[in-house]
């Protein structure tokens, strides 16, 4: 009885293991490809902002990235998300006035 269990659950985890690798290889390849589709938002997740108020370099990448996207047509708003980091600063009022200055208008 408790190796027919022991079978069971085996079973169980194996296809828990092999559905996590498949679906994970799914989103990868889906990640990867651009069907350059023009979408209604884009949601740009925060990051450091430095001491000096600065963003970091991760930062700074992700909103050009929104920029430039915003900039081609392909997206029409950009919903920035972040709190308070340790430094002071609210991430997402230093990623709107990044994207500002950049040439995207706020609604």
């Amino acid at each position: 009885m408790q190796k027919s269990i022991l079978k069971i659950l085996k079973i169980i985890a194996t296809s828990l293991f092999l559905w996590f690798i498949i679906h994970s290889i799914y989103i990868v390849t889906d990640g990867l490809s651009d069907q350059e589709k023009r979408v209604d938002l884009a949601i740009i997740l925060g990051s450091k902002v430095n001491e000096d108020g600065t963003l970091s370099t991760r930062l700074e990448k992700r909103l050009e990235t929104g920029i430039a996207l915003y900039q081609q047509h392909r997206i029409q708003k950009i919903l920035v998300s972040g709190g308070l980091g340790k430094e002071g600063f609210y991430e997402g009022d230093k990623m709107k006035d990044f994207l500002v200055n950049n040439g995207v208008r706020i609604l």
